[in-house]
């Protein structure tokens, strides 16, 4: 991967940190709801963080880390296992 893709990565992933760290400071934490509500609001922050800072950055990574589609090669006899002795 290039040094710029991995600059932005970085620096996109600084910054979503910073954001959910004001996310989780911003709920009230009591008991076990408010752990869970802290926890999916810090979630849901640093990924649309994430996903914001990367389209800014006209980054390239979550192009490269779609799965491609496979291509199948047909082949015309299938091989036979050979038997042990």
């Amino acid at each position: 991967m290039p040094w710029n893709e991995m600059g932005k990565a970085c620096g996109t992933a600084v910054v979503a940190g910073l954001a959910s760290l004001g996310a989780v400071r911003a709920v009230t934490v009591r008991g076990r709801k408010g752990e869970l509500l802290a926890l999916a609001a810090a979630t849901l922050v640093w990924g649309v963080v994430v996903l914001a800072g990367l389209k800014l950055t006209r980054s390239e990574l979550p192009g490269k880390l779609r799965r491609r589609k496979q291509t199948t090669v047909p082949t015309e006899e299938p091989i036979a296992a050979t038997p042990e002795p």
